[in-house]
């Protein structure tokens, strides 16, 4: 029984000075990347670091951090952010965001609350740490400040593809997304029923520990499906999309809009669209419709060439830029 005991402690032992080990590196390496953040020009300053879990997890909480990078217009101020992992299991992370974090755009000051806000990420076990899958996911967010926005749910997830390193498969849910803004739609209703989007981005290298320092750039952009259901009007849309030499968008999508009608008397009340882009659109749009099996909806090309956009012959202007 005597070794029996003895095995167990040296065990114990051991197990303790692994924990305090990998504690201190995480401690280390934590540090080491914020100080690192704000010698590549932007501010990053935080209250406290601690890590804790013995002897289980390696908990990470920063206090009070406080993010600014002048030259994007960005900052991110928050009471916390913790990061998560079990000792024995060091690559999988998961992050947690307080319910109330303040953003800054260039030209907007925004406050975020949310009754759940957190992140996975789990990496596979190789020197590189390359990404496997992650997932953020959301419960009852509010916008509030120059922009209002809210929404009871929402998830994002990316998971790498084996066959392709630098690709990876991304999907996006919203439910239930309102804002003061589209009270303004009168024919619809306050509230978008949903937002999905599955698609497939090929970057400039695989998303890994080195990424960190080297981000890598969105070549392309395949979408197999993405829809929109806000009332009675249903946007679904497919295409592929390329960065050009300049980095604008080159491709095409397929749109197919039903209940046209009330999407452009909703675009009309929005500020979208003038009187008169209204009923010229409404030419194009009953002409296309004269062409389908169901008057109600409608099938459009949205082309991008030469750092142009056009909506079937109509030009939209400048096209977006991909990265």
């Amino acid at each position: 029984m005597r070794w029996l005991t003895a095995v167990v402690l040296i065990v114990s032992a051991l197990w303790g000075g692994y924990w305090f080990v990998g504690a201190r590196a995480l401690d280390g390496a934590a540090r080491e990347w914020l100080a690192a953040q704000t010698s590549a020009g932007r501010s990053l300053t935080y209250d406290t670091l601690e890590v804790q879990g013995f002897p289980n997890r390696f908990d990470l909480t920063i206090e009070g951090p406080r993010l600014e990078d002048r030259d994007a217009g960005f900052g991110w101020t928050a009471p916390f952010l913790q990061i998560l992992s079990l000792s024995y299991k060091p690559w999988h992370v998961i992050a947690a965001f307080p319910p109330t974090q303040t953003l800054t755009l260039p030209g907007a000051s925004l406050t975020l609350e949310a009754q759940k806000l957190q992140a996975s990420l789990v990496m596979r076990p190789e020197t590189r740490l390359p990404l496997e899958r992650t997932v953020l996911i959301g419960a009852d967010l509010r916008l509030s400040g120059d922009l209002t926005l809210s929404t009871t749910e929402l998830r994002l997830a990316a998971r790498a593809r084996p066959e392709a390193p630098d690709s990876y498969e991304i999907g996006l849910a919203v439910s239930d997304a309102s804002s003061p803004i589209l009270a303004q739609a009168t024919p619809l209703p306050e509230r978008v029923q949903s937002v999905t989007v599955n698609a497939i981005a090929h970057l400039s290298a695989p998303l890994d520990r080195v990424a960190i320092q080297s981000p890598p750039h969105l070549l392309r952009l395949e979408i197999s499906g993405a829809e929109v259901l806000w009332g009675e009007v249903s946007l679904f849309a497919t295409g592929d999309l390329r960065a050009d030499a300049a980095g604008q968008v080159e491709g095409s999508l397929s749109l197919r809009l039903q209940n046209w009608q009330t999407a452009l008397t909703a675009a009309q009340s929005l500020g979208a669209l003038s009187a008169d882009q209204a009923a010229s659109w409404a030419r194009a749009a009953t002409f296309l419709a004269g062409q389908s099996e169901d008057p109600s909806q409608i099938t459009l090309p949205l082309t991008m060439a030469q750092g142009q956009m056009f909506l079937g012959p109509l030009p939209l202007g400048p096209a977006p830029f991909l990265r």
